[in-house]
This record gives C-alpha cells, structure tokens and sequence, in this order.
C-alpha cells in the first residue's frame, strides 16, 4: 500500500517535503496499522510439506508396471501438482491434448484457477516442468504425458477434457 501511495505522490508531482510516504513516519504508521489489522486474523493455511522419501516412492509407482494403472496416474498427477507448486483444482485446467514434452520439460498451459481464467486479468498461466525434477529417475515426468496426451480420441467431450477428469476416466477402466 505504501508503494501505491507513494506512486501517487510522484505522479502527482508533489513536492518531496509534502509526501505522506517521505521520512519515518509514514514507515512507522505503515508497521502499526499492518500490526492492527493482522492482530486476530487466521494464519495462512499452508500446503503439506511432502518428504522426499515419500515422492522418490511416487516416482517408483508411476514407473513401476506391476501397480495398477489407475495408481500410476494417480502418482504421476501428485508429483506434477508438487513440482509444478499446483493446487489439485489447477489439474483440472490442463487439458491432455495441450501438454508435451519439449526440450525435456512438461510444458502446458492452465486455462482457470483461482488466480486466472476468462474473467480475470491473466487468462492462461504457463506451467513447465523441468526434466531434472526427480529423485530416483527422470523418466517419471514422461511416463503419463505420453499416455494422456494421446487420448484425443477418449470421450473426454462427455466427461469434460481436463487431466482430473482422464484420471478419473483412466482409473475406472
């Protein structure tokens, strides 16, 4: 807020000695006012710290043949939501025809999330994943890409066309 004001005042060409934003004062209202506001609100709720143990066994699920399809995609999904720093809701914004593997990197688009969307100021959020995010082996990143992104053909038009949406389709099947 102090940087908006400040913004103001020198647009407005005031004068430096006549700013509300100039010397200590404005800093020292500024930190009481925060110290007010914030007194008896809810602290921020933060996401689930993952250990690495716990993704380096995700990596084996994806990877490993034997575990059931629908858990595989269900690991794949978990780790882009961890790597990509993702809310479960934004998978539901990738669609599985758009995402590809370039330069070794998952690359995709977010169409809405909380933060953007066709009413909103920013509309599409890009996502990449590095091909070096991994703990046990690279090749996790692109062992659910290349299945999701084939099922064009997929009745995705009747179940909606979003990843969460294949996984649900996927894990049924």
């Amino acid at each position: 807020m102090h940087c908006a004001i400040s913004w103001v005042e020198r647009v407005a060409e005031f004068p430096e000695e006549q700013r509300a934003t100039h010397g200590r004062l404005a800093w020292a209202a500024k930190d009481k006012i925060t110290e007010i506001l914030s007194e008896g609100a809810r602290l921020i709720k933060r996401a689930p710290r993952y250990p690495v143990f716990l993704l380096a066994q995700l990596e084996q699920v994806v990877l490993d043949q034997g575990h059931a399809i629908g858990w595989r995609v269900w690991a794949w999904a978990k780790l882009v939501k961890v790597w990509a720093s993702l809310r479960w809701s934004d998978l539901q914004a990738i669609v599985p025809a758009e995402m590809a593997l370039v330069e070794g990197r998952l690359v995709t688009t977010l169409r809405r999330t909380k933060t953007s969307g066709p009413n909103r100021r920013v509309r599409e959020l890009p996502v990449a994943i590095s091909e070096h995010a991994y703990f046990v082996k690279r090749s996790w990143l692109k062992a659910d890409v290349e299945y999701l992104s084939s099922r064009k053909s997929l009745p995705f038009g009747s179940y909606g066309s979003s990843v969460y949406r294949a996984l649900e389709l996927r894990y049924t099947l």
